[in-house]
């Protein structure tokens, strides 16, 4: 066991990624122009290299398997960094604002706050945390929930059992679940398409638009809890396609 530190110096296009089996990864802002690394646990085996402005860690060195990449990593960068991010039963939290994230975990939680292009996200059995997308998102989760404070562009979402809720969604969605609960408290975007089996969509509808609804369910109920209108023209359309076995679909005010 040993801890292990370095630094890098960066340009103007820093990337971080990172790769470790066990361990937990944690990214915070630093200061401009330099992206700082600890390891925590046993780091010995541990490659760290530069190319570029892209710093990589967990490269096994030569000769050893990837079951020894099981340290904790703590990486403090620049805001505006790409992040590229997996951790097999390990946690994952971004604390700065990030340029792109690709982020991947088997049994961990993913956390970041802000993403101030496009996000891929992956988890398996943990839980997923999204505090802001200013790109698009694509989200896979299997029993794990997700929760995502607002996406600015197109999002794409599959999960399992697992309940994806979403403050805001401000461009197009195309959503699929087997059991899990899909809620839309605010969308703004011009289509939403929705597959589920047993699981239940809510969606919250802004005021003055105009629905154009097509829903599709064996034993599912749609209900509609809009707001009576005002009798102002409508400003956009929604079109809302969603197909279901069992589950209901809910419109509600937004």
């Amino acid at each position: 066991m040993s801890d292990r530190h370095e630094q890098f110096s960066v340009g103007g296009r820093p990337r971080v990624e990172v790769t470790t089996t066990s361990g937990d990864i944690t990214i915070r802002e630093g200061v401009a122009g330099a992206i700082e690394v600890r390891l925590e646990g046993s780091s010995e085996q541990i490659e760290i290299e530069q190319v570029g402005d892209t710093v990589i860690i967990g490269s096994p060195r030569r000769g050893f398997l990837r079951r020894m990449l099981s340290s904790d990593v703590r990486v403090t960068a620049p805001s505006g960094t790409d992040v590229q991010a997996h951790s097999g039963s390990g946690d994952i939290n971004v604390d700065l604002s990030v340029a792109h994230l690709e982020a991947a975990v088997a049994s961990g939680d993913i956390r970041a706050l802000r993403i101030e292009g496009n996000a891929t996200i992956k988890a398996a059995s943990g839980d997923v945390s999204l505090e802001h997308v200013a790109g698009r998102l694509e989200l896979s989760t299997a029993s794990g929930d997700a929760r995502v404070g607002s996406v600015d562009g197109d999002l794409s979402s599959n999960t399992a059992s697992g309940d994806l809720e979403i403050d805001y969604a401000g461009g197009s969605a195309a959503l699929r679940t087997a059991s899990g609960n899909l809620t839309i408290r605010r969308f703004d975007g011009e289509e939403l398409s929705a597959k589920t089996l047993s699981g239940n969509l809510k969606v919250g509808i802004p005021p003055r638009r105009r629905i154009d609804v097509d829903v599709q369910s064996l034993s599912g109920k749609l209900r509609n809890r809009l707001p009576e209108g005002d009798g102002s023209p409508p400003e956009a359309e929604i079109v809302l396609r969603a197909n279901s076995v069992s589950g209901d679909v809910t419109l509600l005010g937004g």
